[in-house]
């Protein structure tokens, strides 16, 4: 998929803060919110987690970029509670296609 964005990077987005030991750190609740339970399911294709996924493969595999990462995250806030880890294989997850991801970068182009 063609983002349109061509100097797209997660920073751009997502909040940060520096911890008191010096790690910067992104905050993936602040700048984006997807409300699933309202959003139509049609706005997203299904896949099931393999041994071998990390967040950026399955970002790679549906986007053709590693930088959508957070998008993938955001879209199963519902069965992720950590996402350093990622759910046990066979977990079914969202991937949200491309109108949706368009529609997405827009709206945090214009903010």
């Amino acid at each position: 998929m063609e983002t349109g964005i061509t100097s797209f990077d997660f920073e751009r987005y997502l909040s940060t803060y520096e911890t008191t030991d010096g790690f910067i750190v992104y905050d993936l609740s602040l700048a984006v919110h997807i409300d699933l339970e309202t959003i139509n399911d049609t706005l997203f294709d299904f896949y099931h987690v393999t041994q071998s996924d990390s967040w950026t493969t399955i970002s790679y595999k549906f986007y053709n970029t590693i930088k959508l990462w957070w998008l993938v995250v955001k879209c199963n806030s519902d069965v992720i509670d950590n996402p350093l880890v990622m759910p046990p294989p066979g977990t079914k997850i969202r991937v949200a296609k491309s109108a949706l991801v368009q529609n997405i970068l827009t709206t945090l182009n214009n903010q």
